[in-house]
């Protein structure tokens, strides 16, 4: 069985599973978002923190996943309590491990703070949006948006890429292919936007599909940098033909903001 082929067969299977959660109420779909968002967590944890750091793993997925949950659900006023996560965290991990060198003490602590914003606060995004007014259809275009990209990137560079983007952090990533993810964001962005949101401008839904497109991917990017210095060809084994839940979601996360402030505004 092909790789492509494979990656057709797990996207259809999240996408059944999915829309089976949204069918039973849109609850069950936050939970499942939650659920998706603790693998994310535990993936990165693994890849940032090992050998004699590994006991770091277990507070950083804590940390991450109580600022998921609750940056989803608190009021606004909360927030700044939220934040004191990371100077907490960061304190412990000086006075934990004050006997290593500086520069790697300076390390796990930027690693950390980094995982944090990364894969605590933009993933409470992806749940946040499905809260707001027509958040469903906001999410869902997200989707189709950062996906359709994902799959005509991978179709065309695979079969016209010659060109190189950045091969020293993700060498089969080719320029074909981002322009051909690019247009196909765009036009995916065009056609659900404007038929969810037939109020707005199309204006709006190219301008977005441009943005969210460039994030997604650059998404990717971080995504590969990340398991390039980790020494890993992915993120984890689970998805058959992606790797890992973090080389799946990698893009979504990026573009996830973009539709969340268009839903506020």
């Amino acid at each position: 069985m092909s790789n492509l082929t494979k990656r057709i067969i797990t996207a259809i299977t999240l996408l059944t599973i999915a829309s089976l959660s949204v069918y039973f109420g849109i609850q069950y779909f936050i939970y499942l978002v939650h659920l998706i968002v603790l693998l994310l967590q535990i993936e990165l944890s693994k890849m940032f923190f090992k050998g004699e750091y590994k006991n770091i793993q277990i507070p950083f997925i804590a940390a991450c996943f109580l600022s998921t949950i609750v940056y989803n659900y608190a009021s606004f006023y909360f927030m700044p309590f939220l934040f004191l996560l990371v100077p907490s965290m960061l304190s412990l991990l000086m006075v934990s491990f004050s006997e290593k060198p500086n520069q790697e003490i300076l390390r796990q602590a930027g690693l950390f703070a980094l995982g944090f914003v990364y894969i605590g606060l933009l993933p409470s995004l992806t749940t946040k949006i499905l809260l707001v007014p027509n958040g469903v259809y906001w999410m869902l275009t997200c989707l189709a948006v950062v996906f359709s990209g994902d799959i005509a990137a991978y179709f065309f560079g695979s079969r016209f890429g010659k060109k190189k983007v950045m091969p020293q952090i993700s060498p089969n990533k080719t320029w074909e292919g981002s322009i051909a993810g690019l247009l196909c964001s765009i036009i995916f962005s065009v056609g659900i936007g404007s038929y969810f949101f037939p109020y707005l401008s199309p204006l709006t839904f190219i301008l977005s599909g441009i943005f969210a497109s460039i994030l997604a991917q650059s998404g990717d990017f971080f995504e590969s940098l990340i398991k390039r210095v980790a020494g890993q060809k992915d993120s984890g084994s689970f998805l058959p033909g992606h790797g890992g839940f973090l080389d799946r979601f990698d893009g979504l996360l990026f573009a996830i903001p973009v539709y969340y402030y268009l839903s506020l505004y």
